[in-house]
């Protein structure tokens, strides 16, 4: 069943437990988007984990829960919840956990070639899945924590530094450099939708709530 974001959140905010499924070989938009939901989830009360089948790269450690990611999926939570997975497959070695499951299966994902695996899904033609979290959290009644804010920006500070690429044609020869927490936090209020081709502005929720930028 293909949902509208409102509907989704809807249907999330009922949950009591959820395991959130990452995409093998995890990439920041996958982790973020796990995480920021976890943590989304919680605020109303839900307890959450988070599963992936492939070790977490050392380099997404320094956020704290990284380290707390497992490959177990937790039987007796309600529901499953794959984002930023395309196809089951994509889970790994888990899809077969998830679609064995005898429990509602949500699918949130940015790919436009999704299959629509999962009881509800919401896929949207977007750059990231973080940016449809972002969105989402604007129907929960709790702020986005700065944690949470953090784990969004690991799916959305490409495209920041992409989009400052393109519009700074004097640095493309200089060597590609991440940008300085509080330029990513300035830069990402406007995010390049590579779908679109054209820049957007993040909806009336106050872009991360506010969280950003944030003291770890």
């Amino acid at each position: 069943m293909t949902l509208t974001l409102r509907e989704m959140a809807e249907r999330l905010k009922q949950l009591k437990s959820a395991t959130i499924f990452c995409h093998m070989r995890p990439d920041g938009d996958t982790l973020g988007a796990a995480m920021g939901l976890k943590c989304m989830l919680e605020s109303c009360g839900a307890r959450c984990s988070v599963v992936c089948e492939s070790k977490i790269p050392d380099k997404f450690l320094f956020l704290e829960g990284m380290g707390e990611i497992s490959r177990t999926p937790n039987g007796n939570a309600e529901a499953y919840i794959a984002v930023d997975s395309s196809e089951i497959h994509r889970l790994g070695f888990l899809g077969d956990a998830f679609e064995r499951a005898k429990k509602p299966k949500f699918n949130i994902d940015h790919h436009i070639s999704n299959s629509r695996y999962g009881d509800y899904c919401y896929v949207e033609d977007r750059a990231a899945t973080c940016e449809i979290m972002t969105e989402l959290s604007a129907f929960f009644e709790a702020p986005l924590t700065p944690l949470a804010a953090n784990y969004l920006l690991l799916g959305l500070s490409p495209l920041v530094v992409r989009l400052a690429a393109e519009r700074t044609p004097q640095q493309e020869a200089a060597p590609a450099a991440s940008p300085a927490p509080e330029e990513a936090a300035d830069a990402v209020f406007r995010i390049y939708d590579e779908a679109r081709a054209q820049v957007l502005t993040v909806p009336d929720a106050d872009f991360l709530r506010g969280a950003l930028p944030c003291e770890m």
